[in-house]
């Protein structure tokens, strides 16, 4: 067992919709990875898009970087989502690239889950994408160009779709359904408006997991013939 697996052991979902739990194992899956100045973003959706998507997400976040944030509420809401395994924390001063690869591993074995493929942007990505697509890890990984202008109007439509309780996703978690509102939750439950770095993260790794899943593909350019053979299978 990976150091990484008992950091990540499947978690309760917040069920929107109230629908039965939904098992993640054995199902093929693809994550989508942003990265930040000092966070990492990943997200899981189920690959097969005859399902309703169901999604999962982490931050991948040094701790201190957590406890120097300026607003009381967003500190209680950090430690409260790293207790529930949402943040996974690190005590260096930056999340390495090879952390990020290791729980991208740790992930799928904990999940017991087929990783199909790995997608992810431009921004600080490419060496984790290099690391994940040798050995040990042997990950296919795709890079998805997002267009900027584009990209703020994908997230919107997202947040709307959660905030209106009409969301194509049968399951999201605390941590992501929360950051793609633009909202955070303090310790007595109450929103808090919000915009750091935490939900442009999350945002961006949903939207690469969400282009492999062909959800976006007018939106986006592939650079990997790979991934418009895979998606084709997956119709």
């Amino acid at each position: 067992m990976s150091k990484y697996e008992s950091l990540i052991e499947p978690e309760e979902l917040l069920d929107i919709n109230k629908s039965p739990d939904y098992v993640w194992s054995g199902k093929d899956v693809v994550i989508g990875i942003s990265k930040g100045i000092s966070s990492v973003g990943i997200v899981m959706m189920n690959a097969d898009t005859t399902e309703k998507q169901l999604v999962q997400s982490w931050m991948l976040h040094p701790r201190a970087k957590l406890l120097e944030s300026t607003l009381e509420s967003d500190r209680y809401n950090y430690l409260h989502c790293e207790m529930r395994g949402e943040i996974l924390t690190t005590q260096e001063a930056w999340v390495t690239d090879e952390f990020v690869a290791e729980v991208i591993k740790a992930i799928a074995s904990s999940y017991n889950v087929n990783l199909q493929a790995v997608g992810y942007d431009s921004w600080y990505c490419g060496h984790i994408a290099e690391i994940l697509s040798e050995f040990p890890f042997n990950v296919q990984t795709v890079r998805i160009s997002q267009r900027s202008n584009e990209i703020f109007n994908e997230a919107m439509l997202l947040r709307k779709k959660i905030k209106h309780n009409n969301i194509e996703f049968r399951k999201i978690n605390h941590l992501l359904s929360h950051s793609l509102m633009d909202t955070k939750i303090d310790i007595e439950n109450k929103s808090v408006k919000s915009s750091n770095a935490v939900n442009s993260v999350l945002a961006h790794a949903l939207i690469n997991a969400s282009a492999l899943t062909e959800r976006m593909q007018d939106r986006f350019d592939f650079d990997d013939e790979y991934l418009k053979d895979m998606l084709m299978k997956l119709r």
